[in-house]
Parts: structure tokens; sequence; C-alpha cells
């Protein structure tokens, strides 16, 4: 699944002077800076408790959810080594893992065809999968002719088949980025996303991949949004769009219709295709689109079922 980066364990700093009234009554916190954005604009979602000591945070500047506090550098790197949690819970899945392509991966480069040429790509044409786990993405891109290049710090499976990363380049290289279930675990997305953006050549795309916050009160799973570990920061489509933005990647189409394919017809999972433009603002307002998400959190919580999960391990894809 996924890639680290280093962090401090907390996002906070001091701020000077007295908390007014407004702030006090929306539970606003200003002495924690958001993960992406670095805003001040953070509240406590009241109620919500990742796990003891740790609570769900959310910005109104650029609508992120966030666990607070995050779990350390050292805990995640220890997570997702060779040896940590996120390995061993698929060990059954190495076995298999040089000759498997990923399920539905002809329906989406049959919609990424509309966009550019997917299934039948031009020579030389080159795809960065960050994050890459076993490498099966790579591998069905791989067997259409691309050159394949991944990034994975827990596994060396996928670099049996294909190139091994082990940072972002720094020259603008690839002609799509792959970031599938990868962007959930960073603890600071938007410095991934500028580094992923500025490896894209010019006009090159971005695929991306992360649970679903809007359909939270359709799909009920709070424990799949936010976790102790695993999933320390969620988007709704908006925020997801405007991160993106803000990095010269601009959203081109939301691929809600593999919800049948790949979630059996759930909208658990946000799948967004972006071009690499120049950086710009606007769109969707992140504050306006966590509304209803937080409105959906209150019922979820009041409900005698809250934060129970349906998926099998904390990070499933």
């Amino acid at each position: 699944m996924t890639s680290t980066e280093s962090t401090s364990p907390a996002h906070a700093r001091s701020t000077p002077g007295t908390q007014d009234a407004t702030n006090a009554s929306r539970n606003i916190t200003p002495a924690v800076l958001c993960p992406a954005c670095d805003a001040v604009s953070v509240e406590a979602i009241d109620g919500w408790v990742i796990a003891p000591g740790q609570k769900a945070m959310a910005c109104r500047a650029c609508g992120i959810l966030f666990t607070y506090p995050p779990p350390s550098s050292e805990t995640l790197q220890r997570y997702y080594s060779k040896e940590g949690g996120w390995q061993s819970a698929r060990a059954t899945k190495r076995a298999k893992a040089q000759t498997k392509t990923k399920r539905g991966a002809p329906v989406l480069l049959a919609l990424l065809d509309r966009y550019f040429p997917a299934t039948q790509p031009r020579t030389g044409a080159r795809v960065f999968d960050f994050g890459c786990g076993f490498g099966v993405w790579l591998n069905s891109f791989q067997d259409r002719g691309w050159i394949t290049s991944g990034l994975e710090p827990s596994t060396d499976v996928a670099f049996v088949r294909h190139e091994r990363l082990t940072s972002i380049p720094a020259d603008a290289r690839f002609d799509l980025v792959i970031v599938w279930h990868v962007l959930e675990h960073l603890p600071r997305p938007l410095d991934t996303l500028r580094a992923l953006a500025a490896a894209l050549a010019p006009g090159g795309f971005c695929l991306v991949s992360v649970p679903r916050v809007d359909t939270l009160a359709v799909h009920g799973d709070l424990s799949y949004i936010l976790q102790p570990r695993a999933h320390v920061v969620a988007y709704t489509e908006a925020c997801l769009r405007g991160l993106m933005a803000s990095c010269g990647l601009e959203t081109v189409t939301a691929l809600h219709e593999l919800d049948d394919l790949f979630s059996k017809g759930e909208p658990l999972r946000l799948r967004l295709l972006a071009r690499k433009e120049s950086p710009s603002v606007g769109g969707p307002s992140p504050s306006a689109a966590l509304t209803p998400v937080l409105d959906a959190v209150a019922a979820l919580l009041r409900a005698p079922t809250a934060g129970h999960s349906r998926r099998k391990d904390d990070c499933h894809p």
C-alpha cells in the first residue's frame, strides 16, 4: 500500500492572545496546525475519539479531517517497515504478486483511454506508482507496454518486475502517477502531492484514490475514515480537488462509476483523475463541504453501532 514520510509527533504551536468568542463557540483550536495547509482554523469534532488520547479534527480552511495527535514518525516507520504490521497482514498475498494483475484494471484503463492512451500507450510512456505495494497495478500497466516504476518501503516484491525508486524524482519524467490509497496514510499529504506533481511531465496525469468522506451518511463507516495509526487524514472531494489544484493538478473527472467494480456498489472510495496544469485556486468551498460530513458524524456517533468497521483490516484499499 503505502509510503511513509517524516513528520513531527504533533502539528502544534503556541498562539499568543486569547481565543475569541466566535472560535470558542465553534470549538476552534488555534494551537493546532492543519497537517495539510498549516492553517490555524482547526476544530475538534465533538465525540469522535479515535483512540484514548487521540481525537478527530477538521480544518475549515482546506477541509481536511485528521487525527490529533498524529502517530509519531517512529511508529509509522515501524508499521510500514518490512517487518511491520502492514506487511505481516498481507503475507498471504505475496506468493502470486509477480503474475497477479489488478482486478478491474481493464475497466479502469478503458476509462482512462477517454483522456490519454492508457490501454495502448505511446512508445516510452512511463508510469510511477507511489506506494505500489506488491506491484499489482504496475503489472497491469506493464503488460500493456508502459515503462513502470514504483516506490514502496514495506516490501521488495514489486521490484522483481519493476524499477525501484527510493524517493520521488525531482525531474518531470512521468506521464502518469498513481497514488492509490496512500494519501490517507501520510501526515503531511500536501508536501507529497507537490513533489508528485513536480515529477509529472507537462500534461501528465495523476490518479488518486482515498476513502470517501462525502458519502459517510450512506456507508456509515467512521472507523474506515480515520484510524489511530493507518488512516490519519481524510478528504472530502472538495478538499482533495482543492489541494491538488494548489499543486497544479486540475481534476478532469471523478471516477464514481467504479464503485460497482471495487466496492460492491458502496460509495466507500473517492477516485479522482487530474492533469498537470498551472497551480490554481477556486472551485467548491472545502469549508461548505465539511458541514454535511460533520452532521453525518454526529448522527453516526449517536447510533448504537458507532465506530464499528466492516473492513477486515485497518487500511484495506
